[in-house]
């Protein structure tokens, strides 16, 4: 019986063969990289009059060659694995498409259902430790929604915070710092006060850093007291900013029958503060850039959409500080210079280097566009309603203007700092007083005394002096010192000995 020959078909793609494909490919790619790509950096970097260079080098005059040595060892390394994984994510997805998505699909599930379950009982999360590492968790283990202030810490919490290092530490900076214990214990009404009261001399109203420090003793309201000789309240809150220090003072301050009020502005970010707050009073949620408000007012599901990212984010920083120790080894193998984190600045005070992260930026607007904005007419409005509550108390209302350390700091910069940082350095050079005329401004419009900490900081910057955390926006123990003890001489020359 004569065979008929079976009709050839297109020809199946073979995973073997395309797995060998990529491999090859890759190797290629990476000894043709390693063999000429910095040579052709270099010839770029170096090139007069080129448009190519130009664009993809935009910061050449200021940013060293290694740094793009750097940048280009990344987009490898990041590329290869992007190839890899999208490679792998396809075959797995061709070859098993449906048992990916009951996978995916009970994960979600019980992602959604384990959030559901803390929700509803949060005194479970510091059992499993969920607030040791995530950020939503940690807030809701310790806040709690309130109608007037969006959110509140909740009544009588105690923690204690071991091994902190530092709001912005992260192991890519390249910064070590002593790691310290805090001690967190909150009154009946969410504050930083461990002793209780019925009344005091001297209600303190801000964010955090009026509540920031190792103890009790060690805050800026501490040191005060104990500096001031009468007794003082800790209101101060961190996340909060005017609108809700004004509703703190009606609130609890008053109930304590102050002779004095004080408010402090942080320039850092209490007009950013101000936005969210308003945004949050109008019930406009969706508008908000921080999550914390959202978690303690939106719904159920909005708030687990902010929980995954949460998560998220922590394992982005997790990876990226498992990213930059390779490419720390990559660079050591390959010869390059040990380099200074491109947002480090590196200052000189004294004849002292000192490394630091200046986590807030000052707007670059002038003073009278900051004046125009909507923020700076609540800013005013909450100033006046300040003084107008203090008045009808007989209460003395009294403005500390806090600077960020950008302000104190950035001439002190060297040219060994990180290119970013010496990029933007001139832009916040320009604009650096421009906030504090302006919240001037506002405190001479509505009559009430502001107290500058940014002269007495700028001495001690002179005098050699570190006023703040390396990789922190707070004051350390020497700057919360030197801001208690001014505030106390103020009070007691201005206003107490009149009153004796």
């Amino acid at each position: 019986m004569q065979r008929i020959p079976q009709r050839l078909g297109p020809k199946r793609f073979s995973w073997r063969a395309g797995t060998w494909v990529l491999v090859i490919s890759t190797a290629v790619v990476w000894a043709v990289y390693m063999f000429a790509g910095h040579h052709l950096i270099t010839a770029l970097y170096n090139s007069q009059n080129s448009a190519i260079a130009d664009k993809l080098m935009a910061g050449r005059s200021i940013t060293p060659v290694d740094a793009y040595y750097r940048r280009a060892d990344a987009v490898m390394v990041h590329g290869t694995v992007y190839v890899v994984a999208s490679y792998i994510a396809v075959r797995l997805f061709l070859r098993h498409a449906l048992g990916l998505f009951l996978s995916a699909f009970s994960l979600s599930a019980c992602s959604f259902l384990f959030f559901c379950l803390f929700e509803r009982f949060p005194a479970l999360i510091p059992v499993t430790h969920l607030d040791s590492f995530l950020g939503y968790y940690a807030y809701k283990a310790n806040y709690v929604p309130d109608s007037e202030l969006a959110f509140r810490e909740k009544p009588f919490n105690r923690r204690i915070i071991r091994d902190f290092t530092g709001t912005g530490y992260s192991p890519v900076y390249g910064i070590e710092v002593e790691p310290y214990t805090i001690e967190w214990i909150m009154d009946k009404d969410g504050f930083r006060n461990q002793r209780e009261a019925d009344s005091a001399d001297v209600v303190v109203l801000g964010d955090s850093y009026i509540e920031y420090g190792s103890t009790e003793a060690d805050t800026f309201v501490g040191r005060l007291e104990k500096r001031l000789g009468k007794t003082v309240r800790n209101l101060g809150k961190s996340g909060y900013a005017p609108g809700q220090y004004l509703q703190v003072l009606k609130r609890f301050g008053l109930l304590y029958k102050p002779k004095f009020a004080v408010m402090a502005f942080y320039e850092g970010n209490d007009i950013p503060g101000v936005r969210d707050y308003l945004l949050w009073k109008n019930d406009r949620v969706s508008a908000l850039r921080g999550y914390l408000y959202k978690f303690a007012t939106d719904s159920l599901w909005r708030r687990y959409t902010f929980a995954v990212m949460a998560t998220l984010v922590e394992l982005r920083k997790t990876v990226g500080a498992l990213e930059e120790m390779l490419f720390q080894k990559l660079a050591a193998a390959r010869g390059y210079p040990q380099r200074t984190h491109p947002d480090v600045a590196i200052l000189n005070l004294g004849g002292r280097l000192y490394p630091k992260l200046f986590i807030d930026r000052l707007p670059e607007t002038t003073t009278e566009q900051l004046l125009a904005t909507d923020e700076l007419a609540a800013i005013k409005n909450f100033f006046g309603e300040f003084r107008d509550v203090c008045k009808a108390n007989r209460v003395t209302p009294v403005l500390l203007y806090i600077p960020a350390a950008v302000q104190i700091y950035a001439a002190y910069t060297t040219q060994t700092s990180g290119y970013q940082w010496l990029a933007a350095r001139p832009r916040q050079l320009a604009v650096r007083e421009n906030t504090e005329k302006a919240i001037a401004i506002l405190a001479n419009e509505v009559q009430v005394d502001l107290i500058s900490l940014t002269p007495e900081f700028q001495r001690a910057a002179s005098e050699g002096k570190m006023v703040y955390y390396a990789l922190d926006a707070h004051w350390n123990a020497e700057g919360r010192e030197i801001a208690a003890r001014l505030l106390a001489d103020v009070l007691n020359n201005k206003y107490l000995r009149k009153q004796n």
